[in-house]
């Protein structure tokens, strides 16, 4: 091989190299396989891919934390007032129960102490002079100037006014008794650890649980303070005369 064919291959073998080498330069810009020299730019966009991430995970991590510390907080004042519910309605059942056994025991009194007909039917006079039974049924008026009246008979407002303590002192104690069931549902769902409640549910106990506590707050209303109800002027069925006609 002369010098000038020698000379000619070995540029065309260095033209060739230098192809090669710029089509694998061109590859590794275009991320079509790694040659192992990373560009600055690489190592820039990996690092702030990372720092995102972290970023997000930490803002995730506070916003949790924040529920968390909002739950627990909402969760132990709904536990708080819910103990002291229980106190109140448990004191409130207390006394709603003995003034049910005096209103009744009064109840009981007055109707074993009212005038009696001889067929055992209680009977009460009313201030107008109208005569009743026990269920609010008018006598005639013939039948009822047959009877002759016990000084100390009550009367019939005396027997309303006691019915009226009576049904009231029933129905108060009969609320607390299912307001005493409903904080005990409502204890055993706070305390469940495998289905706590949810935070609407909470708020929606804290709100139960504050009406519970006044209604079991409130003053019962003596029978002196209750409205009377007013007997019928004409009674759906009134007594015969035939009935207790004298014999």
């Amino acid at each position: 091989m002369s010098g000038k064919d020698f000379q000619d291959h070995e540029k065309a073998q260095a033209a060739k190299l230098r192809e090669q080498e710029l089509a694998v330069h061109g590859d590794a810009v275009a991320g079509r396989f790694d040659t192992g020299r990373r560009t600055n730019r690489g190592f820039k966009d990996k690092h702030d891919r990372e720092e995102r991430q972290k970023k997000d995970r930490e803002r995730h991590l506070d916003q949790a934390v924040k529920l968390s510390a909002e739950y627990l907080k909402l969760h132990n004042a709904v536990m708080n007032s819910l103990g002291g519910a229980e106190t109140a309605v448990y004191d409130a059942l207390i006394e709603a129960a003995q003034e049910l056994a005096t209103a009744k025991q009064h109840l009981s009194d007055i109707e074993d102490n009212a005038q009696t007909l001889p067929d055992g039917t209680k009977v009460f006079r009313s201030a107008d002079g109208g005569v009743y039974t026990a269920d609010g049924t008018r006598l005639d008026d013939d039948v009822a100037a047959t009877i002759e009246w016990d000084d100390n008979a009550p009367s019939w407002e005396d027997h309303q006014a006691a019915k009226a303590a009576h049904d009231r002192a029933k129905e108060r104690h009969k609320q607390l008794s299912k307001d005493n069931d409903r904080l005990a549902y409502i204890r055993g769902r706070m305390e469940d650890k495998d289905n706590p409640p949810t935070k609407e549910e909470l708020e929606r106990y804290q709100k139960e649980i504050d009406e519970i506590t006044q209604h079991a707050k409130e003053e019962f209303t003596p029978s002196s303070e209750i409205e009377i109800e007013e007997p019928q002027d004409q009674p759906q069925a009134a007594l015969p005369l035939d009935d207790y006609a004298p014999r």
